[in-house]
C-alpha cells in the first residue's frame, strides 16, 4: 500500500506540474547539463554505510524556476555479519523529476529542492561459510521497484560552462537510504 501511495502522490504531482508549465511560453526540453559525482549513502538496516556513484542530467525548464531533471546512483557494499555469514548489496537506482531554483539576492550560489520517481534494481547475496552442511551455502535474488526520491542541495558556478553541486537525497524502495553527494554538471553553453 505505501508504494502504491508514493507512486501516486509522485505521478499526480509531476503531471499537475508539467500540464501547468506545458502552457508557459518558456518550455524547452533538451539535454542542457550532464555531470556525475560521488555520494556517501546510509542504507537502512544492518548493512553501514558506503561510497555512492552518482549522475545528473539537466533536461529543459517547463516552468520558471522549474526544471526536468534525470538521475542515476550506483553502491554496492559487501559486510560480515556474525562469524559465518558474508552478506553482499547492489543498488541501482534510475530516475526522473523535476527541480525548484529559490532565487536568492546576493548569494554566490543558487538553492534548489525536488523530487522524482526512480526504478530501483536491487541485489542481495550471502555466504554461509561455515561448517555445518544442513545450512544452505549462498542465496542471492534481485527485485525491481519504483520508489521516489526527494532531494534539496545548491549549486555554485566555476565558470559560464561548469556548476559544482552539493545535495542531501532520500531514497524510498529497493534499499532506502540517505544520502549526501557532490560533483560537478557540465552545460553546452551558447
Amino acid at each position: 500500500m505505501k508504494k502504491i501511495g508514493i507512486l501516486a502522490v509522485a505521478l499526480l504531482l509531476f503531471f499537475s506540474m508539467a500540464s501547468f508549465g506545458h502552457a508557459q511560453t518558456d518550455l524547452q526540453i533538451g539535454l542542457n547539463t550532464i555531470g556525475g559525482g560521488l555520494g556517501f549513502v546510509s542504507p537502512s538496516g544492518s548493512i553501514g554505510s558506503t561510497i555512492a556513484l552518482a549522475g545528473n542530467a539537466g533536461l529543459g525548464t517547463f516552468m520558471k524556476d522549474f526544471h526536468l531533471v534525470g538521475f542515476a546512483q550506483f553502491w554496492r557494499k559487501k559486510y560480515a555479519e556474525n562469524t559465518y555469514w558474508d552478506w553482499g548489496w547492489t543498488e541501482m537506482v534510475f530516475g526522473g523529476g523535476a527541480k525548484y531554483y529559490f532565487k536568492l539576492e546576493n548569494m554566490p550560489f543558487l538553492p534548489y529542492a525536488g523530487g522524482g520517481l526512480a526504478l530501483t534494481i536491487s541485489h542481495w547475496s550471502w555466504d554461509y561459510t561455515g561448517p555445518s552442511t544442513y545450512l544452505e551455502k549462498n542465496s542471492s535474488d534481485t527485485d525491481i521497484n519504483i520508489g521516489a526520491q526527494i532531494f534539496a542541495g545548491a549549486e555554485y558556478p566555476i565558470n559560464p560552462k561548469m556548476k559544482a553541486y552539493g545535495e542531501f537525497r532520500f531514497h524510498t524502495d529497493g534499499v532506502d537510504f540517505f544520502g549526501i553527494f557532490a560533483g560537478v554538471l557540465l552545460s553546452k553553453g551558447k
